[in-house]
C-alpha cells in the first residue's frame, strides 16, 4: 500500500524507491511483487505460483498468457507446477469452448 500511495502521492520513482527497499527483505512475500507490477515488472516474480496464478486470471491477452505459462512451467518442479497446470488446463477448456462455438 505504500508502494502505491507514493506512485500516487509523488511519483513513479518514488514508488520504485519503496519497492527497492521492500525486495531487500529476505522474506518479502509475492503480494510486495504483486503491486509493483504496474511499476515494473520482475522476473523473480515469476517463480512464486500464486502470483503467475493470480496473473494469469488477470490478463486478457492469450499470446502473453501463453508466453508466460510457458516460461514458467518449465522452471518450476512438478509438485509446485500443478496448480498452474491445473489452471492452465481450466483456461484452455474455456477458451478452446468460448470460441469453437
Amino acid at each position: 500500500m505504500y508502494m502505491r500511495f507514493a506512485r500516487r502521492a509523488e511519483d513513479i520513482k518514488s514508488a520504485r524507491a519503496v519497492f527497492q527497499r521492500a525486495r531487500k527483505d529476505r522474506w518479502v512475500p509475492w503480494e510486495v511483487y504483486d503491486a509493483s507490477v504496474p511499476i515494473k515488472p520482475i522476473k523473480r516474480t515469476f517463480r512464486e505460483v500464486d502470483f503467475v496464478l493470480k496473473y494469469l486470471t488477470s490478463i486478457n491477452d492469450d499470446n502473453n498468457a501463453r508466453a508466460l505459462f510457458e516460461r514458467v512451467i518449465n522452471n518450476l518442479p512438478a509438485d509446485r507446477a500443478r496448480p498452474l497446470w491445473e489452471r492452465w488446463a481450466h483456461y484452455e477448456y474455456q477458451y478452446y469452448r468460448s470460441h469453437s462455438s
